[in-house]
């Protein structure tokens, strides 16, 4: 029994030995760990770095750690924070998407594995101020039809650098780096840019630039500049005179718009189109205005191509229109056309005349030749009156009525060069047949003149309308304007009205039959009187921006003149529409200034004058370039 009691009470001994030895192991303490920041290193204007440590003794388990921080005192993780992964140890943790020249509160942080966060001390920084630039654009000088110079002058504070600078430019205001540029280095520093590939006569704006290494971009102020024009020359060839076998004279005349000059100019010629100054050609100096030249060298009864040309400093060569002639022959002839006589509805006769001028040889066949197309040729119809010199007469048959026929004289030398004489052209008779001749143009003014025709007639038939058609086209007919004389044959004169002055017009005569046909009589031509006398003075007192000119009006015919003065512009015969002064009105002398020009530049002026029923006449033009 006692040993019994001794057992249980051994038993009872060691189970509450147990128990407080369990007891005590569960309020044993866990490990523990400390978390201390350190400083803010490698700040920026927009971000910085900040160390920190942690540390831990015995078992503690961290689950993320890392940095806090706020533009207020005590930043907590619900601020902006960075995250480092677990563990313990010494780290860094950047921190962006800072303001800069702004002061920041930062904490280090870490959170165990029960969700506890704790924090480390706290430290203040201020980040560094932005790089700030100053920059203005050097005015634009050495301006040329593609390229100009500019650049900028630079000055920086605060924290960054330079990475590239320059100027950029276009054709919109405000250009950016998007544009055109260039890249004069990373120097804080005033530089200068050529600005090159430009198109001419092309307004453009240029700005500096300087790009930071924070990415942005700062620009100068605006300038605007236009390029210059080129020198564009206009050259016409002047019709060929004073042709022999182996000469010629020609020349041509040269305008000008535009910046540059000519350094060479004359004629070219070749057997061929399109000769070139690589051709044999003449050289007459420099300059613009109109020049002669003599063509020498050349062989007898050759045909020739010429065209004027011109060379300006650029080196671009111009060329006028082209022009043929052909060089005469050992053995020159000529020949005449008589008008036709004898027209039926079928037949005519013509009559022609050949005569030597120079050389010697021999005429071995002539005629006529015709067609319904002008410029007859011995390719077409033709007869055959035999050889020699003199007057010869031939019959045309196997004509087709009431049709307009072309008809030449022509010659074949022994050296076998054809030459043909004035063309004429008729019409055969209809059956009913009708033959118009038209008056030549009198009384004409500016406005008005008289004309009329004759008309004769055979066969069957009756004229039921007949008068005078006119155009400023040639061969007007009836659809144009017209007069109307009566019917019938005979003499009539006809007034035309409402013509302009100065200005040319053709005439041709008609009558209608009653078969519905019109006949019309020859084309004659005239030019309406230029009532308007007006001048222009010659330019005065040019300036680098303003000129003086004017002009005289000195007829009007009876015009009430309500505006005068003048008009220029960059390009020959300016009008109304271009700069203009106003000079009072009425007839008489007057003076008038040009301003708002531009240095250096090429004027064409011209006076002009409006009537009281609204026309403009001009004076000769002349030109000038400003300083």
């Amino acid at each position: 029994m006692e040993r019994t009691s001794s057992f249980i009470s051994h038993f009872l001994l060691l189970f509450v030995f147990l128990l407080v030895l369990s007891s005590c192991q569960e309020k044993e303490e866990p490990g523990t760990a400390r978390i201390s920041t350190k400083e803010a290193i490698s700040i920026t204007p927009n971000s910085a770095e900040i160390s920190y440590e942690v540390s831990v003794m015995g078992e503690y388990e961290i689950v993320q750690k890392g940095v806090c921080w706020s533009l207020n005192a005590n930043p907590t993780s619900s601020d902006s924070k960075s995250s480092d992964g677990p563990g313990a140890g010494q780290s860094n943790s950047k921190i962006q998407g800072l303001k800069d020249n702004t002061q920041y509160f930062a904490r280090s942080y870490f959170t165990n594995s029960e969700g506890l966060t704790v924090y480390g001390n706290e430290i203040s920084f201020t980040t560094l101020k932005n790089i700030s630039v100053e920059l203005t654009t050097i005015a634009v000088s050495n301006i040329t039809i593609n390229s100009a110079n500019s650049g900028g002058n630079v000055s920086t504070t605060g924290y960054g650098s330079i990475i590239t600078k320059g100027v950029c430019w276009g054709t919109n205001p405000q250009p950016t780096i998007n544009d055109s540029k260039t890249n004069e280095g990373t120097s804080i520093s005033s530089y200068t840019s050529a600005i090159t590939g430009l198109k001419p006569n092309t307004l453009y704006y240029v700005r500096a630039y300087v790009t930071t290494n924070t990415g942005e971009t700062a620009y100068g102020n605006q300038h605007s500049f236009t390029t210059l024009s080129p020198l564009i020359p206009t050259l016409t060839t002047t019709n060929v005179s004073s042709i022999t076998q182996t000469s010629a004279a020609s020349g041509g005349t040269i305008i000008a718009t535009g910046s540059g000059s000519i350094t060479a100019k004359g004629l070219c010629w070749s057997t061929n189109p399109t000769p070139t100054i690589n051709s044999p050609k003449t050289s007459v100096g420099s300059g613009l205005g109109a020049f002669t030249s003599n063509l020498t060298g050349l062989m007898a009864n050759t045909l020739y191509y010429l065209r004027a040309y011109a060379t300006t400093n650029t080196g671009d060569t111009f060329y006028g229109n082209e022009i043929t002639f052909t060089t005469l022959p050992s053995f020159v002839f000529s020949v005449s056309t008589a008008y036709p006589t004898n027209i039926t509805t079928s037949s005519a006769t013509l009559s022609g005349t050949t005569s030597v001028s120079s050389g010697s040889g021999s005429i071995t066949s002539k005629g006529i030749c015709w067609g319904t197309s002008p410029n007859p040729s011995v390719s077409d119809y033709k007869t055959n009156a035999g050889i020699g010199t003199g007057s010869f007469t031939s019959n045309l048959t196997g004509l087709e009525q009431g049709t307009f026929y072309y008809a030449r004289a022509y010659a074949t030398s022994s050296t076998g060069q054809t030459v043909y004489g004035n063309e004429v052209s008729f019409s055969t008779a209809l059956p009913f047949s009708v033959v118009v001749s038209t008056t030549t143009a009198t009384s004409i003014t500016g406005t008005t003149a008289s004309s009329g025709g004759t008309i004769s007639t055979s066969g069957y038939g009756t004229i039921t309308a007949k008068g005078v058609c006119w155009s400023t086209f040639q061969n007007p007919t009836i659809s144009n304007i017209r007069t109307s004389n009566g019917t019938g044959t005979g003499s009539f004169t006809s007034s035309l009205t409402g013509l302009t002055e100065n200005t040319t017009y053709f005439i041709r005569a008609y009558a209608t039959t009653n078969g519905g046909t019109t006949f019309y009589g020859p084309q004659v031509s005239f030019t309406s009187v230029k009532c308007l006398s007006l001048t222009t003075s010659t330019v005065t007192n040019v300036g680098t921006t303003s000129a003086v000119s004017g002009g005289s009006i000195t007829s009007t015919c009876g015009q009430t003149i309500t505006a005068r003065g003048v008009c220029w512009s960059f390009y020959p015969n300016p009008t109304i529409a271009n700069s203009r002064s106003s000079n009072g009105t009425g007839t008489g002398s007057f003076t008038s200034s040009i301003t708002g020009l531009y240095s250096r530049y090429t004027y064409y002026v011209r006076s002009y004058a409006t009537t009281g029923s609204g026309l403009t006449y001009y004076g000769t033009q002349t030109s000038f370039t400003t300083r």
